[in-house]
């Protein structure tokens, strides 16, 4: 398709039709990773570097030895029996070990708590590529019952197996584009769970069994369109999920057996991209919602773009400056990917800011060019009118310099003139 956008100054506008046309065939995919990946989270306490279950076998059946240097390191636990107390208390625990870079090598890291504002970090001494696959004594995040939100980074590409199994109270999760795997139970027993945050450009493609089983107070899911596996009881008791949104418009990715086994889709919506309805009417388990719809995936991600376009207008602009805008939006509107509409919105948002220079430059230019002219035609006639003679004159002569003009005005009394 064809984009058009207003450029001042000019009434060909096959350049910036031809610029749409290549920004729209490209698919940009740049990723701009900090050399350290930092995790931020929200907890209702500190977590603490360990594995709770280890503490409590420790505890039960070794010497203790274990138990006693976890009380040395962190003394606020010093007057507790034994690690049973701690998840009485509901501490939470993550697994240092648990964080590898792109070598599988385990990652240094820093650690961050504020009390007041119940948010921490984890920064870790390179980049967050995989966390690793664990069970039920030693994934990253097991039980972690403190944890109520948290932000993976940008570079993560897997989220192993049990990473956040029975984060109770977790509700809500930022995944990166970059991740491509969600390991089985990944989140499952997260009953808390509401918010599944998959980032714009989404390259995930596995989402294995069990990964949300029991989040019971999941309403709304959106599945990338990069997905191509899902696993079995995936979804399995999601029992207030109420509306699936799904981008697939050819290809449906492969199911495992009883995806939705528990969640209610004899009264959850399925929503699917405008012209596929009847693809998910005859596919396998996507039939079983009573309710199918259409719907345009993108919309959410045009109107941001179309927002930060018109971020860059303001009341003072030229009306050809607008125009770019209006132009922008119409284009972003028939966008068909992401890629389209980043590269589109982009484009404008360059084009606003060298309209609104070359609008300023002109004005300027137009400006010093009227008072130069101005200046030139009032030297003329001010030396039409002096007398050929000044000793004719009466009165002083005034000699007034401007640049490398000289203006003598003759009885300056009868002139109004300003001394400045």
């Amino acid at each position: 398709g064809t984009k058009t956008i207003h450029t001042p100054y000019s009434k060909n506008k096959t350049i910036m039709r031809k610029i749409f046309s290549l920004f729209a065939a490209l698919t940009l995919s740049v990723g701009l990773w900090a050399a350290n990946s930092v995790i931020t989270f929200t907890s209702t306490s500190k977590l603490y570097p360990g594995n709770l279950n280890e503490l409590m076998d420790d505890a039960m059946m070794g010497d203790g030895a274990k138990w006693a240097a976890f009380k040395a390191q962190f003394p606020e636990f010093a007057d507790l029996r034994d690690p049973f107390e701690l998840e009485r208390m509901g501490v939470g625990f993550f697994n240092p070990n648990a964080f590898l870079d792109a070598n599988d090598q385990v990652l240094g890291y820093t650690y961050n708590y504020d009390d007041a504002t119940k948010t921490g970090t984890i920064t870790f001494a390179g980049e967050l590529v995989t966390i690793k696959d664990g069970g039920f004594d030693n994934s990253a995040f097991l039980y972690n019952e403190s944890l109520t939100s948290i932000t993976l980074p940008e570079g993560l590409v897997k989220i192993g197996i049990c990473t956040f199994y029975g984060c109770r109270n977790l509700t809500t999760v930022n995944i990166p584009a970059s991740l491509t795997t969600i390991g089985d139970d990944a989140f499952d027993d997260c009953y808390s769970l509401t918010s599944i945050n998959f980032a714009t450009g989404s390259q995930l493609t596995t989402i294995g069994m069990y990964a949300f089983n029991a989040c019971g107070a999941l309403a709304t899911i959106t599945i990338p369109a990069s997905v191509t596996n899902i696993g079995w009881v995936a979804f399995r008791w999601c029992t207030s999920l109420t509306d699936v949104y799904v981008a697939w418009t050819t290809t449906l990715p492969t199911l495992g057996d009883e995806v939705f086994d528990g969640t209610p889709v004899s009264t959850a919506t399925l929503h699917v991209p405008v012209g596929t309805k009847a693809l998910y009417q005859n596919a396998d388990q996507w039939k079983d919602f009573s309710s199918i719809v259409e719907y345009d995936p993108l919309a959410d991600i045009k109107t941001a773009a179309i927002a930060a376009v018109n971020a860059e207008i303001d009341e003072t602009d030229n009306d050809n400056v607008k125009a770019i805008a209006t132009d922008a939006a119409t284009a972003i509107n028939a966008a068909t990917s992401v890629a389209e509409i980043n590269a589109l919105k982009t484009l404008a948002i360059a084009a606003i800011t060298s309209a609104k220079a070359a609008y300023t430059a002109g004005e300027t230019a137009g400006y010093t060019a009227g008072e130069t002219a101005g200046d030139a035609a009032g030297y003329q006639r001010a030396q039409d009118e002096l007398p050929t003679d000044a000793a004719d004159a009466t009165g002083a002569v005034v000699i007034i310099k401007k640049g490398d003009k000289t203006l003598k005005l003759v009885n300056p009394d009868s002139v109004e003139y300003d001394k400045q």
